[in-house]
């Protein structure tokens, strides 16, 4: 029996390596118009940083899509081993379903922990010292994301800043317009600027313009706005968890200085990394209720496409709960919890009809 889940479990395993692999090569194809842009127009300190950060994006797509990764790297798996009627063979040796996916089932809940508490840190600290090693401002799209508004208060004004894109470090910005105003909400002056960098918890533009009433626009080289703030803040203030580890989340959670809509995005982020394990645990027993049982049906091609359907509707159900989660509308433990338990209880059942009527 050991050996049988060993045997399973190798499979599975490298079934998943060329899904993720295939993931991996789509993800550094959409991102390879932008690293031709950054080496071609010289925006990139280092000819290697876009490359390596269209490659740790990519990577963090996987990781993001691991749980459909894991579903049909277990279809795939799962019917190679019908093919070969090796779990007909188990089967006829005695061994039941529920034995011969002991092991898998167990690498899952452990794949889900290395990823969630050290896999996902790593990426993280490799991305920052990418950007370290980039080193320019703001100038590269690659390894971007979508901006937002967030607010720098500073002694006498208050700063409304929009980024349209944002380095993942969040220490980095393209194309911003900054709305200053006085204590009283009143506005003061207005900047428009192609870059900018925390430099010292102090947001510095580059290359811009201060728009001030009755008065000519004035061009800057660089300009810093008055107040302190910090990439892990201005993270926040985005919604942009991804960039920060759980040991980051769990420290910032703690010390209760968070608003209300960035506590239930750090939360979120946080629970939805310890519910992972449980995740791909319910996405296994998705492929192994349709597929471990569906040549004894006669209608393989189709038992296993429904099967596939049915963990990509389980997979957006769970994207759709994250994402009402981060913004308080649904219980952030029913958000995080719900999809992998409603997954499980499919697959559990699915199986008990299949293989034990």
């Amino acid at each position: 029996m050991i050996r049988a889940g060993w045997h399973v479990t190798a499979t599975l395993g490298l079934s998943l390596v060329y899904v993720s692999a295939i993931l991996w090569s789509l993800g550094m194809l959409a991102e390879f118009i932008g690293v031709i842009r950054a080496i071609s127009t010289g925006s990139a300190g280092n000819p290697l940083a876009p490359i390596l950060e269209a490659g740790l994006k990519a990577f963090r797509w996987n990781l993001e899509l691991l749980p459909l990764s894991v579903l049909i790297a277990g279809v795939m798996g799962i019917a190679n081993l019908q093919q070969r009627n090796e779990l007909l063979i188990m089967k006829s040796a005695g061994a039941s379903i529920w034995g011969i996916m002991r092991m898998p089932v167990a690498a899952a809940v452990i794949l889900g922990i290395v990823v969630s508490f050290a896999l996902d840190g790593g990426l993280i600290a490799a991305q920052r010292a990418t950007d370290r090693l980039e080193n320019v401002r703001a100038g590269s799209e690659v390894g971007t994301r979508s901006g937002g508004w967030f607010v720098i208060e500073g002694v006498r004004t208050i700063q409304h800043v929009f980024a349209e894109r944002r380095r993942e470090s969040g220490a980095a910005f393209t194309r911003l317009r900054v709305i200053a105003t006085d204590l009283e909400g009143r506005p003061i002056r207005q900047l428009t600027a192609k870059s900018a960098e925390i430099v010292e918890n102090r947001l510095v533009l580059f290359d811009g313009t201060i728009h001030v009433l009755g008065q000519p626009p004035k061009p800057f080289t660089s300009e810093v706005l008055d107040g302190m703030t910090g990439p892990v803040a201005v993270r926040l203030a985005l919604g942009a968890t991804d960039g920060m580890t759980y040991a980051e989340l769990r420290e910032v959670l703690a010390s209760n200085v968070l608003d209300p809509a960035a506590r239930d995005v750090a939360k979120m982020r946080v629970a939805g990394m310890e519910a992972l394990p449980l995740v791909l645990v319910g996405s296994l027993l998705i492929a192994f209720a349709f597929t471990a049982g569906y040549r004894r049906t006669g209608a393989s091609g189709s038992i296993i496409f429904y099967g596939i359907v049915l963990g990509l509707g389980v997979f957006v159900l769970a994207q759709l709960a994250y994402q009402a989660g981060s913004r308080g509308v649904l219980d952030v433990a029913l958000a995080a919890w719900g999809p992998a338990i409603v997954a499980i209880v499919i697959g559990v059942t699915v199986l008990l009809h299949v293989e034990d009527g």
